[in-house]
C-alpha cells in the first residue's frame, strides 16, 4: 500500500513491491493471480477507506454537517493511492470500474440517510433534495481531492466548513 500510495498504482515493479514487503515473487504468486489481481486488492482498500467515513452511525442532529467533516479530512488524507492512478486504472478495467459506482451508491445511501436524518431534525435545509446532495458531495469531495493532488491551494477542512455553513438552516 506505501509503494503504491507513494508512487502511484502503475509505477512500482513487481520486484519492488515484493522487496518493501519482504516477499519473494513466489509467496507473491502464492496470494495473487497477477499483478491485476493485487491492484483491485488495493482498490478495495482504497474504496474501504472512502467508505469508512460515511458508514459511521450518527444520529445526532448534526449528523450532515459531521459526515462533511469526515469527508473533507479523507479527501485531504495523504495515505490514500493517487485519485488520478485509481480512476486511471478503473479506466482499464470493467471490475475496478463496476466496484468504484457500487462503493460510490453504498456511500450515496449513507450520505442521503444523514441528509434526511438532518432535515427531519431541523438542523440542515429542508428545502435540498438529498439525492442530488449527495452526489454533489461526492462530487466535491472526489474534485478537493483531484485538486491536493496537483497542489492547488485548497484546503479540505475549510471547504467543508464553508459547504456545512451552506447547508445550515436560514
Amino acid at each position: 500500500m506505501a509503494a503504491f500510495s507513494e508512487e502511484g498504482l502503475d509505477n512500482p515493479s513487481l520486484d519492488a513491491i515484493c522487496a518493501r514487503a519482504g516477499y519473494t515473487r513466489g509467496a507473491f504468486y502464492v496470494h495473487f493471480k497477477d499483478r491485476e489481481e493485487l491492484i483491485q486488492a488495493v482498490s478495495e482498500r482504497f474504496l474501504g477507506k472512502l467508505l469508512e467515513g460515511v458508514r459511521h452511525y450518527d444520529e445526532s442532529p448534526a449528523a450532515m454537517f459531521n459526515l462533511v467533516g469526515r469527508l473533507m479530512d479523507a479527501a485531504a488524507s495523504q495515505e490514500n493511492v493517487p485519485l488520478h492512478q485509481f480512476l486511471h486504472a478503473a479506466g482499464r478495467s470493467e471490475v475496478l470500474q463496476e466496484r468504484y459506482l457500487s462503493a460510490l451508491r453504498t456511500a450515496s445511501d449513507h450520505i442521503c440517510d444523514a441528509a434526511q436524518l438532518s432535515q427531519a431534525r431541523a438542523s440542515m435545509r429542508g428545502d435540498l433534495d438529498p439525492t442530488q446532495l449527495t452526489w454533489l458531495l461526492l462530487a466535491l469531495t472526489t474534485g478537493v481531492q483531484a485538486l491536493r493532488e496537483v497542489g492547488a491551494p485548497v484546503d479540505a477542512r475549510r471547504v467543508g466548513d464553508l459547504l456545512s455553513y451552506l447547508l445550515q438552516r436560514p
